[in-house]
């Protein structure tokens, strides 16, 4: 079976051979063992995963990021694709454009979509998981046929693969990142460029068929895996044009690359439109920081996986847990994975050039030192960051890749040793001979299954069970309370996507009701592109929030009581008071509650109370700041930024507005002058003795105003080698509506 091998000794080289570690094999023997390693590893999968013991119907877990998985499904079956819902972020509906999460990922969309047309979305997302298992194996075994690892190996290889603890940590939260079936092609492709097998103006015609095929195939099935291909193609391409002195193999590399680009592009494109007209998209984290933070650490490579079975290596892994920057913590390759990629990378360094094995180990070896120079902490990527390019931020994740490349590395010195052990005396001419290679093989498969995997990747089913049958039960009971259709408001406000826990509440739990119902519900609408009116809604407290909701159509309130220190009682016992004592429906376990407003609205109607105008309260007054004003800084606790000695802002919303500007302006010296110019109308205000002033200005704004802080303060001493001219710190500025 043809295609783009890496076959090839170091570039520049003319030794275009490579270890046979098995003659040629017919087309049918590689089917045969794709589906051998298919086999192998569900079979690994269900002993891991304990699969008897699931539910098909339910998901393996019931909290975190694999909420963001199932919404996905849910949505696509509500509007046909994964972008839009009127369910989420009412009223207004939610909108992904705004929010890059589906990026990169068009087939895995596709295929998710496939499913979702027959299953419902737990079992959408179990099928996509668990069907993931077989499709790497047999992938992997593939491509290592194609750098000539030897039948039985290459089975066990490929399972083995399948199981890298990186496939069971992701696991349904990451779906996409789960399916990694793309990474093996990607480095049959780099190698082949570095050793200008995949060149212009050579090869074949089905030769660059099927490498633009496979680098489509990587425009869609992962941002993370596009992006490693492209740089690991476009520096392989550098290193060959080096050692060859022509441009051919680096113009190959861009346009392998390019073309997963382009595929990358087109995919996103709802995005990249919606960015182009409306700016940054509604993600945060993306910065040189972050893109350290979850750099690629070695020891994070080669030490076992966390709670390892044998009780020593699980105290091992735990030690990293004291790093300052412990990233993912799920880059762990296992034993077999350790071992391959310390075979490879020596190889790179010192390994034998005279010998087969030695330039395909070294070949290998160069391919898995280039990913690891971009990946580290402080790597290549940094310099990206720093550039600007800082969307993708989790450098860790090339640990798949290396990974597949130090397989590759074991398969072809596992098939070394089986040779050489076959060349024995005692075994050249009995039964035997044939048998170490499949005994060989097989107790790899069983070391790594056992090293690779622990107790704790096996999923709490009952405890998933009663979760999810309890909300099915619970919001069953609040569809039919309220009727379908209806719309809940949910608290605690909470931002999506990417928000840290709230008190005792993981993110995303705000999107149990969505799973469970044909409700609309507030919470999903993406930061910056339709949430802000509803933290402006509740400025001034729950009670002076309630008539805006009614007038926004929302029937009823829902409490998470666990994102609430004290479970809710304050905010409950003000809505109780304002509802004269409404009794709300509560789930089995106390920790969810749903408040009816329908009888509060009626009241509030027939009293011939003004209701907030709903357009006002969607589209509120908000300050942009334009100038004058540093980054955001924050202790964790309180955000603020720097001005110097004006800072100026414009407003935008609907229509003309009443509102009150607050905040609090620090200064460094006491009494001196702050002035609000809001348009023409300018009000001057004194520091206190501690430098403070507080706003709480009544002002009239409109689309476009323009405000103005400046200070005739004296500027703040700076920390030693801070060069900012530091004279206003504001803190909290917003501007609050006064209906």
């Amino acid at each position: 079976m043809g295609g783009f091998d890496g076959r090839v000794s170091d570039p520049g080289g003319d030794d275009h051979g490579a270890v046979t570690a098995a003659p040629p094999s017919s087309a049918r023997s590689w089917w045969l063992g794709a589906l051998a390693s298919a086999a192998l590893a569900s079979l690994g999968a269900v002993l891991a995963l304990r699969l008897w013991k699931m539910s098909f119907s339910i998901p393996l877990r019931s909290s975190g990021d694999i909420m963001l998985s199932l919404q996905t499904v849910r949505t696509m079956q509500l509007s046909g694709w994964y972008l839009h819902t009127d369910l989420l972020g009412a009223p207004l509906g939610q909108d992904l454009r705004a929010y890059p999460g589906g990026s990169g990922d068009l087939w895995n969309m596709v295929a998710l979509k496939a499913f979702s047309l027959f299953l419902s979305p737990a079992a959408a997302v179990n099928a996509f998981f668990l069907i993931g298992f077989p499709v790497i194996a047999a992938v992997t075994f593939l491509c290592l046929r194609q750098l000539r690892v030897s039948w039985w190996s290459a089975v066990a290889l490929g399972a083995v693969y399948s199981w890298i603890p990186y496939h069971f940590l992701r696991g349904e939260g990451h779906l996409f990142l789960a399916a990694y079936a793309a990474v093996p092609i990607a480095c049959l492709l780099v190698l082949a460029v570095l050793n200008r097998r995949l060149e212009l103006g050579r090869g074949g015609r089905r030769l660059w068929l099927a490498a633009g095929g496979a680098a489509v195939l990587l425009g869609g099935t992962g941002l993370y895996y596009a992006v490693f291909a492209a740089v690991l193609l476009v520096s392989a391409g550098t290193l060959a044009s080096i050692v060859a002195r022509r441009w051919r193999p680096l113009l190959s590399g861009v346009a392998l690359a390019s073309t997963s680009a382009v595929v990358m592009v087109l995919g996103s494109l709802p995005t990249v439109l919606y960015v182009l007209v409306h700016g940054s998209p509604g993600v945060e984290g993306r910065s040189y920081a972050a893109v350290e933070y979850y750099g690629l650490k070695l020891t994070s490579l080669l030490m076992p996986v966390q709670s390892h079975r044998i009780h020593i290596f699980a105290q091992l892994r735990a030690r990293l847990a004291e790093s300052y920057i412990p990233g993912e913590n799920m880059e762990a390759l296992g034993l077999v994975g350790a071992a391959g990629l310390v075979l490879v990378v020596a190889a790179a360094l010192i390994a034998s050039r005279k010998t087969p094995l030695g330039r395909d180990l070294r070949r290998i070896g160069v391919v898995a030192l280039i990913a690891f120079v971009w990946a580290t902490v402080a790597g290549l990527s940094g310099v990206l960051a720093v550039a600007g390019f800082t969307q993708v931020r989790a450098w860790n994740r090339m640990s798949i890749v290396l990974a597949f490349l130090a397989l590759a590395g074991v398969g072809l010195v596992l098939d070394h040793l089986v040779a050489l052990a076959g060349s024995r005396r005692f075994l050249a001419r009995g039964p035997g001979r044939r048998l170490i290679g499949p005994v060989a093989a097989g107790l790899l498969a069983v070391v790594a299954l056992l090293d690779q995997t622990t107790d704790a990747m096996i999923p709490n089913y009952p405890a998933v069970r009663t979760a999810w049958t309890s909300d099915d039960a619970y919001f069953s009971k609040v569809d039919s309370l309220l009727g379908s259709g209806a719309a809940v408001f949910q608290l605690p406000i909470v931002p999506y996507p990417e928000n840290p826990p709230v008190a005792a509440m993981a993110d995303y739990e705000q999107l149990r009701g969505f799973l469970h119902s044909d409700l609309h519900w507030s919470y999903g609408a993406v930061k910056g592109s339709g949430s802000d009116w509803q933290s402006a809604a509740f400025s001034r407290g729950l009670t002076h929030a309630l008539p805006a909701l009614v007038s926004t159509g929302f029937d009823a309130i829902y409490i998470n009581r666990q994102g609430y220190a004290d479970h809710g009682a304050a905010v409950e016992a003000e809505l109780a008071a304002a509802l004269d004592d409404e009794s709300p429906l509560v789930n089995s376990d106390g920790t969810l509650a749903v408040y009816d407003l329908r009888s509060y609205a009626e009241v509030l109607r027939a009293s011939g109370a003004a209701l907030p105008d709903s357009q006002t309260v969607l589209h509120p007054a908000t300050l942009d700041f334009t100038a004058g004003l540093y980054d955001l800084e924050t202790d964790g606790t309180t955000a603020w930024q720097w001005a110097g000695a004006e800072a100026v802002a414009g407003v935008s919303g609907t229509g003309t507005q009443e509102v009150v500007l607050t905040g609090v302006v620090s200064v460094a010296t006491p009494g001196a002058t702050v002035t609000v110019t809001v348009d023409s109308a300018t009000t001057q205000l004194r520091a206190d003795e501690a430098g403070t002033v507080t706003l709480d200005l009544a002002v009239t704004v409109h689309e476009g105003t323009r405000v103005v802080l400046s200070s005739d303060t004296a500027a703040t001493t700076p920390a030693d080698g801070d060069t900012r001219d530091l004279r206003m710190k504001l803190t909290g500025l917003t501007l609050a509506p006064t209906w």
